[in-house]
C-alpha cells in the first residue's frame, strides 16, 4: 500500500512539474488592442497597439486590424484577426511577441493562416507567403515558411492550421510572423488564433502511464 501511495505521489509531482512548464502566451487571437477594429496599421501606428505584440511596419507597408475582413473571412477564434499587405501595399511587415520559455523544453506553436482574393482574378500571379520564426539569444532561428497559396482563387476565404516546433535554448523566445509575399494585388494573408503548447517530456509521460496502471490495479484489488 505504501509503495503505491509513494508512486502516485511521484506521478503527481511529475504532473505538477509539467504544469510548471506551461506555456504563457498573450493575446494569441488579437482580441485586445489600443486601436479600433477595422484600423489600417502603418509605420505611424504605435508598435504596441496590439496588446502583447510588437508591430514592425516600414514605409509603404501596411497591416489591418480586422473583424471579418470586409465580410470575406471571419476570424477562427474570437472576433479579431490580423491582415497583411491589404490595399495593394508593399510586403515586409511583421508582428512578434517575446515570451518566457524553459531551456531544453520542447514547444509547438499552432496558428491559423488564411488567404483572401477579393476579386478572384489572381492578376499578376505570384505567391502569398507568411514566414513564422522563433529566435533566442545565442541560437540560430527556427522557422517555417508557409506558401499560403500560389493561386489565391483556390483557397480564397479559408484558413488552415499551421505549426512550428522548437526546443527552447533561452529563458525567453521571440516568435515573429513576417509577410514575404511576392503577390499582393487584391489578395491578402490573414493570421489568427496563435497558441503555444508544451510538448510533454517522455519521462513525464512514462510516469503518468505507470501511475494510471497502478490506479487501475488498486481499484481492482
Amino acid at each position: 500500500m505504501n509503495h503505491r501511495i509513494s508512486l502516485i505521489a511521484v506521478v503527481l509531482v511529475a504532473v505538477s512539474m509539467s504544469a510548471g512548464h506551461a506555456a504563457v502566451f498573450t493575446n494569441g487571437s488579437f482580441e485586445s488592442a489600443s486601436i479600433a477594429v477595422d484600423t489600417n496599421m502603418d509605420s505611424s501606428t504605435p508598435i504596441g497597439a496590439i496588446t502583447g505584440w510588437v508591430l514592425n511596419i516600414g514605409a509603404g507597408e501596411r497591416m489591418r486590424y480586422e473583424d471579418d475582413f470586409f465580410g470575406f473571412l471571419s476570424p477562427t477564434d474570437g472576433v479579431r484577426e490580423i491582415a497583411f499587405n491589404n490595399g495593394q501595399t508593399t510586403p515586409g511587415a511583421s508582428i512578434s511577441q517575446t515570451f518566457d520559455t524553459v531551456i531544453g523544453t520542447q514547444y509547438v506553436v499552432t496558428f491559423d493562416v488564411g488567404s483572401v482574393d477579393t476579386t478572384n482574378d489572381n492578376s499578376g500571379g505570384g505567391n502569398l507567403v507568411l514566414t513564422a520564426s522563433v529566435d533566442a539569444a545565442g541560437a540560430s532561428p527556427v522557422s517555417t515558411t508557409i506558401v499560403v497559396t500560389d493561386d489565391p482563387i483556390v483557397s480564397s476565404w479559408s484558413h488552415t492550421d499551421q505549426t512550428l516546433s522548437f526546443t527552447a535554448s533561452s529563458i525567453s523566445t521571440t516568435l515573429t510572423f513576417l509577410d514575404e509575399s511576392d503577390f499582393t494585388q487584391n489578395a491578402d494573408v490573414l493570421l489568427d488564433n496563435v497558441r503555444l503548447e508544451v510538448i510533454p517530456e517522455p519521462a513525464s509521460l512514462a510516469l503518468l502511464g505507470i501511475g494510471g496502471v497502478m490506479v487501475i490495479r488498486r481499484r481492482r484489488a
